[in-house]
């Protein structure tokens, strides 16, 4: 669904065919991009009972939590140094003078901070 929202359902297995037809109803129900439209598609196709991250074990709903995070943490890290880069020169000269830096550039600082340690 996006993001951390998880709906997810099973069904034994019943022949290559009639997981083709589940599939091809499943994929018809995303062309809506209605979450709505999946969910009621899931429900019709394998019943009411579903499963989130929270039916996972600890350790595999970790795992799946720091493949979904990566991407972000990745841009996140790209993004404080792109900050950091082009405000270093103000950053210093409000530390020089014994200013308080912006709090929207500290967290670049803190960021460099970090790194270097």
């Amino acid at each position: 669904m996006g993001s951390w929202d998880f709906h997810c359902s099973i069904e034994p297995f019943k022949g290559r065919r009639f997981y083709s037809d589940l599939k091809e109803q499943l994929f018809a129900s995303l062309e809506g991009a209605s979450v709505a439209r999946v969910i009621m598609a899931t429900v019709q196709l394998f019943g009411k009972e579903s499963f989130s991250l929270n039916d996972l074990f600890v350790e595999e709903r970790q795992r799946i939590m720091k493949l979904l995070s990566q991407e972000t943490v990745t841009r996140l890290d790209r993004l404080y140094a792109e900050v950091y880069r082009d405000n270093y020169g103000i950053m210093m000269a409000f530390r020089r003078d014994g200013l308080p830096i912006p709090q929207e550039l500290q967290v670049a600082f803190l960021w460099w901070l970090w790194v270097i340690s």
